[in-house]
């Protein structure tokens, strides 16, 4: 599962880094803001992300409002956001919550409870992937191949 984590807090994402280093099976990628992660979901070579955990309180852009743009991203409508963060305040959960969070952990958090929550996630995609691959392999029985003929001097080729 690709983890894209987003703090201004160089020691959270290290600590974020060890913890996924330890769980194994996860690729834990980082950005230092709100408005870095934006780039970086710009690019291409960046490749599908699984799961976002979130700060919120960051400078420039907030964890809530990067919350909304993940949603409101196509590609991203569905991935699952757990906000990591010290805001504990219930205002700020329900801002979350609205925004589209999945889950919602406080700083400083339990290990444990982290690889629960993670452990939750990695469930929900697994199932979207399979939701994925029904859709895909209806869309295939449903649509038959369309031949195509073409004859050229004596001989007749039929292509899919």
């Amino acid at each position: 599962m690709k983890i894209l984590a987003v703090d201004d807090d160089p020691i959270i994402l290290e600590l974020l880094g060890q913890f996924v280093e330890i769980i194994g099976a996860h690729e834990l990628t980082t950005a230092p803001s709100a408005l870095h992660a934006v780039d970086m979901l710009g690019d291409p070579n960046l490749g599908p992300i699984d799961c976002f955990m979130l700060d919120i309180q960051m400078p420039g852009m907030d964890g809530i409002e990067l919350a909304q743009h993940i949603r409101n991203s196509a590609r991203h409508a569905d991935t699952p956001i757990l906000m990591l963060t010290a805001m504990s305040d219930k205002r700020y959960i329900d801002a979350a919550f609205a925004a589209g969070a999945t889950d919602y952990v406080t700083k400083p958090f339990e290990i444990a409870e982290l690889k629960s929550r993670i452990g939750l996630v990695e469930g929900m995609v697994k199932e979207r992937q399979q939701r994925t691959k029904k859709i895909f392999a209806a869309k295939t029985i449903a649509d038959p191949p369309i031949w195509s003929c073409s004859s050229r001097s004596r001989s007749t080729t039929w292509t899919m």
